[in-house]
């Protein structure tokens, strides 16, 4: 993450390189993983011509979606919790 910060343009150009390599073994989409490339997708877009899209963007747009239609994880695989019993301290 270090070196991401301290110089950001050899990183986007190796991203850049990394991508051209991923399209000719056939990738038709990229997806960036670490929050320390946000905001490179829209750059590497369009000079790749392919989609690249963003790790944290996509998790949000997910978690938004399973809101907007209605949808919760699974209660078969992730049960509630047992119901706690508070007790607080006397004074």
């Amino acid at each position: 993450m270090l070196e991401l910060a301290q110089d950001p343009e050899k990183t986007y150009n190796a991203l850049l390189e990394d991508g051209k390599r991923a399209m000719k073994e056939g990738a038709n989409v990229l997806i960036l993983r670490c929050t320390g490339m946000t905001g490179t997708a829209k750059r590497l877009t369009e000079e790749l011509g392919t989609p690249v899209l963003e790790g944290e963007g996509l998790a949000l747009a997910l978690a938004q979606m399973f809101v907007d239609v209605g949808l919760a994880h699974s209660k078969l695989a992730f049960r509630y919790p047992p119901e706690k019993k508070r007790t607080f301290p006397e004074y």
